[in-house]
This record gives structure tokens, C-alpha cells and sequence, in this order.
């Protein structure tokens, strides 16, 4: 599956609104994560069959970087959470166990 967005409340309107999507991104399963440090939302998906851990600009919506992980299937991040627990280091439950990332 493919597709993130960002909504945001409009309190004048009473109404939800896109702030931007992206229809090319891989996010299928997981819980995205954000840090508000570093202003970024991070996901676990797939790109070319390599799984892998995604930051976008939490304003634009931008790819900031794509760290790849594996081909292998125990990465995918079976609809667990993802979350920032340090700096520069994040977390996820995956299908073969919890996986943390530090680039």
C-alpha cells in the first residue's frame, strides 16, 4: 500500500484539511512516528522491496532521507508504533522483534 498525508483542523471552518499527501510513499502497516525536535515524521515501508525507515518534513511533506534495512520480510514493522527514543535513534516492534535504528 502507498500513501501518506498530514490533516490539520480549521477552527473557523469546523473542518478537517489536507496539508499535503503523498501518493508514491510506502508506509503500509506501521504507526508512523513524529519528533518534534527535529520537525520530521518517520515511517517504516518499502522502496524497490527494501524495507525501509523514511523521514518527511512534517510541514511539506519533503523526503528527508530513506535509511535502508533489508529485503527480508522480519523488518516489516507489522503494525507496531514507531517511536524516536533518543536522539537519532528510533524504535519499532517488527515481525521478528523489536528493531532500533541509529544511522
Amino acid at each position: 500500500p502507498y500513501g501518506i498525508e498530514k490533516f490539520v483542523w480549521d477552527p473557523e471552518k469546523n473542518e478537517l484539511l489536507s496539508a499535503w499527501a503523498r501518493a508514491d510513499v510506502s508506509c503500509p502497516n506501521g504507526i508512523p512516528g513524529m519528533s518534534r525536535g527535529s520537525n520530521l515524521v518517520y515511517c517504516v515501508g518499502q522502496r524497490n522491496k527494501v524495507w525501509n525507515l523514511s523521514a518527511f518534513d512534517w510541514n511539506t511533506g519533503r523526503t528527508k532521507f530513506v535509511f535502508p534495512l533489508s529485503q527480508r520480510d522480519d523488518y516489516n514493522s507489522f503494525y507496531a508504533g514507531l517511536e524516536i527514543v533518543a536522539p537519532g535513534v528510533a524504535m519499532s516492534g517488527a515481525f521478528g522483534g523489536a528493531v532500533a535504528w541509529s544511522p
